[in-house]
């Protein structure tokens, strides 16, 4: 898949389980692990007006891998979260 593609796919999941949280924007980077393997690193930006509810966070997690898996992506997700105060301090302008 493209990168804007999986942004998309990341967004949807994640406005789809919190509903009710401030999606900001979600930042797709390939990368590599520290075994040289390819990866994308998923930071997902959102209003940290509350906290995300950890039990969520894993099924949303589970549902990019699966999602990535059913489309043939070999890149592993590595997904994060911050919040749209802390965004600029990592250099993900908002």
């Amino acid at each position: 898949m493209e990168l804007d593609e999986i942004k998309t796919f990341v967004e949807a999941k994640f406005k789809k389980l919190f509903p009710r949280t401030n999606y900001v924007k979600a930042v797709v980077e390939e990368d590599e692990d520290w075994e040289g393997d390819e990866i994308l690193d998923i930071i997902i930006v959102f209003d940290g007006i509350k906290k995300l509810d950890s039990e969520k966070i894993v099924t949303l997690c589970r549902e990019i891998r699966d999602g990535l898996t059913e489309s043939e992506e070999e890149r592993f997700p590595m997904v994060g979260f911050v919040i749209k105060s802390e965004a600029g301090e990592m250099g993900i302008a908002t």
